[in-house]
């Protein structure tokens, strides 16, 4: 990422593929652009397909529009890769994928991944290829970025006998929290493992507050609802 260190962006909006494309006349275009550019720098392939053209995109592009948002994406990721082009900035999951497709081969005895149920097929694949040893550190019941394209790399791969260790002990919280836990996640989520956690640290489970208190909604419209 240094080459780019110049015009590092956070993330691409809509508008900017638009801009640069001459699409301000039809956003929707522009953003199914860049989704598509999105979801083929966070895969393990090489070349941009309509594949990586987002769900929606079929519902509401007709074929020759599918065809140009396929053109798009290849121009924004032309754009994104020319150091010497400013218009558009390089993601740090852009130059992820560089390094990915210049097909590295890592120095290390033993590679280890922490967060594993968080990543995405691109960096998967790319462990994966190093054919070296390799531990995953993980928790499939905190998955939280499959909205990004994320997968749990722990149940795409076989490991010997014996090669999975359970952490189920934790000392960050009292027990009869770590009951309720344990009875949570085993009624909604079938998991068999059972919490355990240091029995002398305090703690107590009580009814929350109406007047006070914070709600967590996987959606925008869901919080409006409640509010």
């Amino acid at each position: 990422g240094a080459r780019y260190r110049h015009k590092l962006a956070q993330s691409l909006k809509a508008n900017e593929g638009a801009k640069v494309l001459g699409l301000e006349d039809d956003l929707t275009l522009g953003k199914m652009a860049l989704d598509t550019l999105q979801n083929f720098i966070i895969s393990a392939d090489a070349s941009i397909t309509d594949r990586h053209l987002p769900q929606i995109a079929w519902r509401l592009l007709g074929g020759r529009r599918l065809s140009k948002c396929l053109t798009y994406a290849e121009d924004i990721w032309e754009m994104m890769c020319d150091v010497d082009n400013e218009d558009l900035g390089m993601t740090h999951d852009g130059y992820l994928k560089l390094y990915v497709m210049s097909e590295p081969k890592l120095d290390h005895s033993i590679l280890l991944l922490d967060e594993a149920q968080d990543a995405n097929p691109l960096l998967a694949s790319f462990l994966l290829s190093q054919r070296k040893p390799l531990v995953l550190i993980g928790d499939p019941h905190q998955s939280i970025y499959s909205f990004r394209g994320a997968i749990n790399i722990m149940d795409k791969i076989k490991t010997a006998p014996n090669g999975t260790l359970y952490l189920t002990h934790s000392f960050r919280f009292p027990q009869m929290v770590g009951d309720m836990a344990n009875l949570v996640l085993g009624l909604y989520k079938n998991e068999k493992k059972q919490i355990k956690t240091d029995p002398s640290k305090p703690g107590k489970i009580k009814s929350v507050s109406h007047e006070r208190h914070t709600l967590i909604a996987r959606t925008n419209s869901e919080l409006f609802v409640e509010a």
